[in-house]
Parts: C-alpha cells; structure tokens; sequence
C-alpha cells in the first residue's frame, strides 16, 4: 500500500465525524501504535464514536418476536424437531432456516 492510498482510506473512514470526533480517533490510533498494540487488542476496544463500526444486521429470528418467543419457550428439543413445529405453527415463510436456527441458538449459548 502506498501513502496516497492509506490517506484516502483514512479521509473516508472520518467522513461523517465532527472535528474533534475525527482528532480524538486519531490521536488515540497513534497512542494505539506507539504502544505497539496487537491487532487482537485492538480489535477488543470499544469504539470513540458510534459510526466507527456497523452494526450486524438481527437476525431473521429476532426480527419475529413471536417466533423468538417461541423458541426461548421449548426445551429439551433436537433442532430438526423444533423446525418441524416452527413450520406447522408459522408456516415455511416465517420459520427459520436450519442453519439459522443453529445460529440463533449457539449466540444463545455465547459461543462463536
């Protein structure tokens, strides 16, 4: 990468900030490389502003409340038995996938 490069990606990255959002990001990014930070520490921190990072979309699950609530009220239940009801109940449409109940589920869980 070249210098011009690196300084058009940063303009487009502070685009939206105010001035001082914009100095405080980058006063802390050379106070993070003069310590000499690893990009897993990094990554860790919390963002100064709130548009420094996008927000995943929810999932199709958490869009549906009723088929959330669902799910958070079945227990002891293999996956596939739990697609089976969630397609009689709410239909095709609104039941999740498969993998997107496995999803759904291991968040639940905190694993990644």
């Amino acid at each position: 990468m070249n210098n011009e490069y690196l300084s058009l990606a940063i303009q487009k990255l502070l685009e939206g900030l105010t001035l001082n959002e914009a100095k405080h990001l980058l006063n802390q990014a050379q106070q993070d490389y003069e310590i000499g930070l690893n990009r897993s520490q990094v990554k860790q921190t919390k963002p100064y502003c709130e548009n420094a990072y996008r927000k995943p979309k929810p999932s199709k699950i958490q869009q549906d409340a009723d088929v959330e609530a669902f799910i958070l009220n079945q227990h002891y239940m293999t996956q596939t038995e739990m697609l089976k009801l969630l397609k009689a109940k709410f239909g095709v449409y609104r039941a999740p996938s498969k993998s997107g109940l496995n999803r759904y589920l291991k968040g639940l869980r905190g694993a990644k």
